[in-house]
């Protein structure tokens, strides 16, 4: 008895592995099916990459946008501020040249009084560095990902 349950046994192994190793056997016949679904499946993951990818890069062009506005707008804000400056010290020029002692020393207090405002405003007011970083303060983690492709493999159903 038992060595007739091994000869079936062994004769379903033979079949088994005939089947499976032949190409026309029953064991290839999903393989071209279960390749076109690893393919797809790459692909999906390739696709979501990309969109990833769009959507960093997007991010970073934002960033330098907003980078560039701010920059802007200081350098508008500091030379606004320069103008009047410049202003106040044409106006100081043309009192130094009055040649009328009494209209000097009549605006000269005021005068040196509006100076010592304008330049204590100018360190107050003015920021002599930039308010963002120029470059970016940005790291792609990617560690993840690669650790998740490395440990990409096929779940045995049984």
């Amino acid at each position: 008895m038992r060595a007739a349950t091994m000869a079936v046994e062994g004769r379903a192994n033979f079949v088994l592995r005939h089947d499976v190793a032949s190409p026309t056997g029953r064991g290839c016949d999903n393989c071209s099916e279960f390749q076109s679904l690893i393919v797809a499946q790459v692909d999906q993951m390739i696709d979501a990459l990309q969109e990833r990818k769009q959507a960093l890069l997007q991010f970073a062009e934002d960033e330098k946008e907003y980078k560039k506005r701010v920059y802007k707008e200081q350098i508008a804000r500091c030379t606004a501020k320069l103008a009047k400056i410049t202003g106040l010290i044409q106006f100081c020029i043309e009192v130094l040249k009055e040649s009328d002692p009494v209209a000097y020393l009549q605006i000269g207090s005021s005068l040196m009084n509006r100076v010592a405002n304008q330049e204590l405003l100018w360190h107050k007011e003015m920021q002599t560095r930039p308010q963002t970083a120029p470059d970016f303060d940005l790291s792609l983690d990617a560690k993840q990902i690669y650790v998740a492709i490395q440990q990409l493999n096929f779940a045995q159903l049984k």
